[in-house]
């Protein structure tokens, strides 16, 4: 009798031991994914922990062992580029579609500071709200022309600089800001297209006026120049052309020149002899 009592305790011992060490591995299995953290490369953790709060220590890549009451906040280090779309008014009242791009990433030395400030999802909370704003406040101040010069890349604002020190009283630094798109009304854009066009035809011909001032005036001196020759010499334009035309015919080894004349202001008379004949 008392050695099946004995063995009844055993078995029910057993049984208890059994049941805790499923029970810890069930937990361990349920807590597994709070327990071990995994840092991937480019990215560093911050603590909260339920007692004493959030650490100002941050984990470094790597496996990383905490209590399951605790939690890890995992920061992305690397470069991001957020996309961001959005319709805006211009000061003259034309709802105008922008596409801009944005690129920055945490400061790792501040990741604590931005943690309690603005939280892991601060990309949404914080980076788009200020980079759509800041695309209202572009837009705004310009008239249609500047936007669609924008448009063509050219863009020069002092509200980037704004926007960069905005971020950076964030912890957050900004590498890159820039506009990949601006849709203008299809009536206003073809109309600046259209303006762009006779403003570049007005150039050019008031280009070619220039030129043509200049070249008047080159004849002129010309002209002034071959009337002081012929008041020198007492030989008129024609009568020199024609002798320097006959000296460079004169030169050539297959014709003989006869030059014959009345008097000095008769010109000369060019007889080609051909010796064959």
């Amino acid at each position: 009798m008392n050695k099946s009592l004995k063995k009844q305790k055993i078995t029910s011992y057993l049984r208890s031991i059994s049941i805790g060490v499923l029970l810890v591995l069930f937990v361990f299995v349920l807590f597994s994914s709070k327990i071990f953290i995994k840092i991937k490369s480019g990215e560093i953790g911050v603590l909260f922990d339920l007692i004493d709060g959030t650490h100002p220590e941050t984990y470094k890549e790597g496996l990383n062992i905490i209590s399951p009451l605790n939690e890890m906040f995992i920061y992305d280090l690397r470069t991001q580029n957020i996309e961001i779309e959005q319709q805006v008014l211009s000061h003259d009242g034309l709802s105008i579609r922008v596409k801009s791009n944005v690129l920055f990433r945490p400061l790792r030395n501040q990741i604590f500071d931005l943690h309690q400030k603005l939280g892991p999802n601060y990309p949404n909370t914080f980076v788009i709200p200020a980079s759509q704003s800041l695309i209202r406040k572009l837009i705004a101040d310009l008239t249609p022309e500047e936007i669609f010069l924008m448009d063509k890349g050219i863009m020069e604002n002092v509200l980037i600089s704004k926007f960069k020190r905005e971020l950076a009283s964030k912890y957050i630094d900004m590498e890159h800001f820039y506009i990949s798109s601006i849709q203008l009304p299809d009536t206003i854009s073809h109309a600046i297209e259209a303006k762009f066009r006779d403003e570049e035809l007005i150039y050019q011909y008031d280009f070619k006026l220039i030129i043509e001032e200049k070249e008047r005036k080159r004849k002129i001196i010309e002209a002034e120049g071959i009337k002081q020759f012929q008041l020198i010499s007492n030989i008129s334009p024609l009568q020199w052309k024609a002798l320097d035309v006959t000296e460079k015919i004169s030169k050539s080894p297959n014709s003989k020149i006869i030059m014959m004349g009345n008097s000095s202001k008769d010109l000369p008379i060019l007889l080609n002899n051909d010796t064959k004949k």
